[in-house]
């Protein structure tokens, strides 16, 4: 039988209405099939045309716009049969669109109407029995190898799928349509509501499974929009027969039409505020470069596993999956987990592109690609003293490639030595001298070019200080040793961490209290969300903002978490916040850092387009930042405070936008939206911080966002012209942007030579401006304090704050069982980022301040019995008389404990400091006058009662 593949809206018949789209065929076709080749269809008669109603005409005209003959895209399995069948698609014009069933050929459209008619009367009630495997006993092993092929182009971005992909046996891909294939192929099915009765499974079914294989190879971006439940939904809200063209649209239109489809609900019925995490996966991911113990062991060996892959020799693969499968099988016995690295070399090499279906590879490994391989220069093996020289870098995680390239040059120059003496007096007395022994160095002769390794060995020897000249030819020689290695490093170091939302960030203070105000400025620490995972203990009072790494957005200012797994959830309701109300308890602020790094899709877009997504984007990063936290103690505040204060999950945004595009325009629409995000928060902008991040190179550039020039202008624009009598408060600088600027290794030399670029740039009053808004951010490798403190100490003098990537923090079990650390960089920041004269806080503001709503509502509810025992004894006489005779009694209850809560509070409470600041001589007069009254009276009373 041939397949009579009926799309609807619920996935049900729907009662009194044309079916949808039915291929072409003869009436005999669709009374009895002889065979399994679908029979020819009759040239196509002049369509009828159907009116669409009212409400759906502007849809209409759009998917009649684009419902004519276009090319389809073909795989090299689909040409042949497209070209024996191929669902004819409807013409149309502005006004009306062709009914599905129209675009058959007018002898043959009564039969195929009957023959629907038939497949309906078939049908269970509410939709189609599942195929069987007995389904597929009649399919050759051709056309069950291209399903198999098609569902894996379908759901290999999801891990259910690819776990069965990977089973013993390869059931979805042994070109035998087993239970496993046939579960599968039936998720398409209801995917895409289609109704194939048992036993009616026809060519039409495979070829609009491999058609829509097609269009997602080769168009990645529309998958998981297609496939979605939202998707479906929003045409089944239509009208018919616009909901039957849709549907058909959806399943085989061609690439075209699926363009206009996907405009269709983007335009009307997309969900806002989120994003679909497979389309262009990429664009959202953050790679980190850090050197693990397992890493150093792989640089020293990576020519070993090279060498295991000639057993793959002379072996084809037809997609990337089994190619990945086959590598990491050749390497599990010898180097397992190396695949993660030598994959994408080898699938450099061995790709090949069907030239009959651009777009579309296979794999094939010869020995010219095992070659290949083996010369390319990130596989080169590492030498013993390299591996020695970067054992410096080891754990240190770095944001970017070139501040991980730069870590590595400067740790190759260290470790090296070249021109000794050169180094200051304070260098080589208070600075570690990292340079390898002469044995060690000694194992480079026989890896380096001979003339290279002389170069190096003269100037690691040279007995006097080095010219200028000889400084620079020095230099160029560590250059070459770097560039030799650098690529090899570099592949080995790049990570790509995946977010798990089962694994929450789970943040505890102990006893640290609030942060200090003797602070001499901003201190902003990055959490990267890959270091989740366990309890982690924090020093909040030396930490002003901590920094989330996490978010990013797409080309419609949807909010999506990065390096998410494309089918894992959204950034709407998926994290665990608890750490936001863990940081507001010792007054730590919280921003959520927006990175994004490739701009090519939104630079292609138009103007008005890009507009429209930088305003959902500032529309949605308002409505995220003000969303109230939801544990116990933030929903009692509201009711605590009398609704003057809400708990909500984000004090600010810091905009990590790398690479963004320099032109006039692009600068516009930045300044635009910050505008619009600025007038989305309202007057909570003061309490929501605005903040960059950029790269030092950035500032450089000379055009762009990130010139010094048009940082200043950020800086009036986000805070507001200063009002007549404006200083450098402490209150208002927190106000003010913040911009955190990368520094590169060695930080000795980056951090004076970006406070040069500043004062070339600027002058006078703006250079002031900016100088107290940056603050560098520094990667600490756990070992060079001597540097870091000199790093605190020149941060402290010339910029407005330091930042910190990552933030300090400890194992909270570890810090429970461990003694506390000789050094750190909380004591570091302790001994040197204070204001002059400044002090940590007493024990008692230590208790009182994390605690302050436990004890702001103990001290209403004293307050509030003093009032009681007053009124009562003002009111009533027979009261009175009560707490006369037990004056003292009822005096405790009603003075003490306010007086007792109230002293601490005016001391620890910030929103009692500005009270208490300065006013500690009145309070303490107020407070003997009290004493005073109170001892008055009990004498008097002590007198009245002697006889």
């Amino acid at each position: 039988m041939m397949l009579l593949v009926a799309l609807h809206a619920n996935g049900e018949p729907v009662a009194g209405k044309q079916a949808p789209s039915v291929p072409a065929t003869t009436k005999a076709s669709a009374e009895k099939v002889k065979d399994d080749t679908p029979a020819a269809a009759s040239e196509p008669a002049e369509p009828e045309k159907v009116q669409v109603p009212s409400e759906a005409k502007a849809d209409a005209g759009t998917a009649a716009a684009v419902a004519t003959d276009k090319p389809e895209i073909k795989t090299p399995e689909t040409k042949a049969a497209s070209q024996a069948t191929s669902p004819q698609e409807p013409a149309s014009t502005s006004a009306s669109i062709s009914s599905p069933a129209s675009a058959q050929p007018a002898a043959t459209q009564p039969a195929a109407q009957a023959a629907t008619r038939t497949a309906h009367s078939r049908l269970p009630a509410r939709t189609s029995q599942p195929l069987t495997v007995e389904d597929f006993n009649r399919l050759s092993a051709a056309n069950q190898r291209r399903i198999q092929q098609a569902l894996f182009e379908i759901y290999k971005g999801q891990p259910e799928f690819m776990k069965e992909y990977d089973w013993n046996g390869n059931p979805l891909s042994d070109s035998i349509v087993g239970p496993i294939t046939l579960s599968w192929l039936n998720r398409f099915l209801k995917d895409f509501r289609i109704e194939a009765p048992r036993g009616q499974l026809s060519d039409d079914t495979i070829e609009a499974l491999v058609h829509f294989a097609a269009i997602a190879k080769v168009y990645p971006d529309w998958k998981s929009t297609l496939l979605s439940d939202d998707l479906a939904r929003w045409i089944d809200r239509k009208p018919q027969p616009l909901r039957s063209e849709l549907y058909r649209m959806r399943l085989s239109g061609s690439a075209q039409q699926v363009i206009a489809l996907l405009n269709m609900y983007r335009t009307d019925g997309a969900p806002t505020g989120r994003a679909n995490l497979t389309e262009s996966w990429r664009n959202w991911v953050i790679h980190t470069y850090r050197l693990d113990e397992a890493d150093l062991k792989t640089l020293a060996a990576k020519g070993k596993a090279v060498a295991e892959l000639a057993v793959l020799q002379e072996e084809t693969y037809v997609n990337r999956q089994l190619l990945s499968n086959a590598v990491r099988d050749a390497l599990k016995e010898s180097a397992p987990g190396q695949d993660q690295w030598l994959l994408p070399v080898v699938e450099q090499y061995a790709r090949i592109e069907d030239p009959d279906a651009p777009g579309q590879f296979s794999y094939a490994i010869t020995g010219d690609v095992l070659q290949q391989v083996q010369a390319d220069p990130r596989m080169t093996t590492l030498p013993a003293p390299v591996i020695t020289m970067l054992q410096n870098l080891q754990g240190i995680d770095y944001p970017r490639q070139d501040l991980f390239d730069k870590a590595v040059r400067a740790t190759l120059g260290d470790g090296i030595g070249v021109c000794p003496l050169n180094r200051s007096d304070y260098q080589r007395t208070q600075l570690p001298d990292h340079a390898l022994p002469a044995e060690t160095f000694a194992g480079l002769k026989d890896t380096l070019p001979s003339d290279l390794y002389a170069t190096l060995d003269k100037y690691r020897t040279l007995t006097t200080p080095c010219s200028d000249a000889q400084l620079k030819e020095a230099a160029a020689a560590v250059d070459k040793v770097d560039a030799m290695y650098q690529p090899s490093i570099e592949s080995q170091a790049r990570k790509t961490p995946l977010f798990d939302p089962a694994v929450p960030v789970d943040w505890n203070g102990g006893n640290c209290g609030c942060v200090l105000d003797e602070l001499a400025g901003t201190v902003y620490g990055f959490y990267p969300f890959w270091l989740a995972g366990g309890k982690q203990q924090l020093d909040f009072s030396l930490l002003s903002r901590a920094g989330y790494v996490g978010l990013s957005f797409d080309e419609r200012g949807n909010l999506v978490h990065l390096n998410e797994r494309p089918d894992g959830e959204r950034a709407d309701g998926m994290l665990d916040t608890q750490f936001v109300a863990a940081a507001h308890k010792h007054r730590t602020r919280v921003d959520w850092v927006l990175y994004k790094h490739d701009w090519n899709v939104w630079a292609s877009l138009g103007e008005a387009e890009r507009r429209r997504g930088f305003d959902a984007l500032a529309d949605n990063v308002a409505s995220f930042l003000n969303t109230r936290l939801t544990d116990p103690v933030s929903r009692i505040i509201p009711y605590l405070s009398l609704g003057a204060t809400a708990p909500v999950q984000g004090d600010g945004v810091t905009l990590y936008f790398d690479n963004y595009p320099t032109d006039t325009q692009s600068v516009t629409l930045f300044e635009q939206f910050i505008d619009r995000l600025l007038s989305k928060l309202g007057s909570k902008q003061q309490s929501h911080g605005i903040n960059l991040l950029l790269p030092r190179s950035a500032m450089l550039a000379g055009k762009g966002i990130y010139t010094p020039e048009h940082l200043v202008s950020l800086i009036d624009r986000i805070a507001g012209t200063e009002p007549e009598g404006w200083s450098w408060s402490t209150a208002q600088i927190r106000s003010r942007p913040h911009f955190l600027v990368f520094l590169e290794e060695p930080t000795s030399e980056s951090k004076k030579q970006l406070r040069l670029d500043i004062e070339n740039a600027l002058h006078g009053a703006a250079r002031e401006k900016l100088l107290r808004q940056i603050v560098p951010v520094i990667e600490f490798d756990g070992r060079s304090w001597q540097q870091l403190e000199d790093d605190v100490i020149y941060l402290k003098d010339n910029f407005g704050g330091i930042g910190l990537w990552p933030l300090s923090y400890r194992n909270a079990t570890a810090a429970a069982d461990a003694a506390a650390p000789t050094n750190s960089v909380d004591q570091t920041l302790l001994q040197h980022y204070l204001k002059p004269g400044g002090d940590p806080d007493l024990l008692v503001c230590r208790i009182v301040c994390p605690n302050r709503w436990l004890f702001r509502t103990a001290w209403n509810v004293s307050f509030g019995i003093a009032l009681l025992i007053g009124g009562l004894y003002l009111w009533n006489c027979r009261c009175r008389a009560a707490i006369e005779r037990r004056y003292l009694l009822y005096l405790l209850a009603a003075v003490v404990p306010p007086f007792a809560l109230g002293m601490p509070l005016l001391s620890c409470d910030p929103y009692l400091e500005q009270i208490s600041r300065g006013n500690w001589p009145f309070i303490g007069l107020f407070a003997l006058m009290l004493g005073f009254v109170a001892w008055r009276y009990m004498n008097r009373k002590m007198n009245a009662s002697k006889p």
